[in-house]
């Protein structure tokens, strides 16, 4: 996976952590406050509000993608790092929420920590 894409789908899978049904503990919470603290402080001109509205839209997702490509996200490693950490602590603790954002995209699995996969910059 791409690390914008790795990016963009971290922010999906925080959003439906946060909102959801399912309980996620403070850590998941935190680490999701600081993907998307990073996102707007380095990266103003993106916005994730659209989609935090929904998070299992393939096109809000595409969206966020071309945002954080247009500003030269893709090098961030400290970004990377963090949305891979929101991956894992979200595929740790709420499994069921990782497969459905999941089932709608083509990347790689979510709970991948390969760094080729995810983030081959790091």
């Amino acid at each position: 996976m791409e690390p914008i894409s790795a990016i963009a789908l971290s922010v999906a899978l925080g959003a439906g952590a946060v909102a959801g049904k399912e309980a996620v503990s403070a850590v998941v919470k935190d680490a999701y406050a600081t993907l998307k603290t990073l996102i707007k402080d380095r990266y103003p001109k993106v916005s994730v509000d659209q989609l935090e509205q929904a998070p299992e839209s393939k096109s809000r997702r595409a969206a966020v993608e071309e945002d954080l490509a247009s500003v030269g996200a893709s090098d961030d490693t400290e970004l990377a790092a963090a949305a891979q950490r929101l991956m894992e602590l979200i595929q740790q603790q709420a499994p069921a929420l990782a497969s459905a954002i999941h089932r709608s995209t083509d990347h790689g699995s979510v709970g991948d920590t390969s760094r080729s996969r995810c983030c081959p910059s790091m």
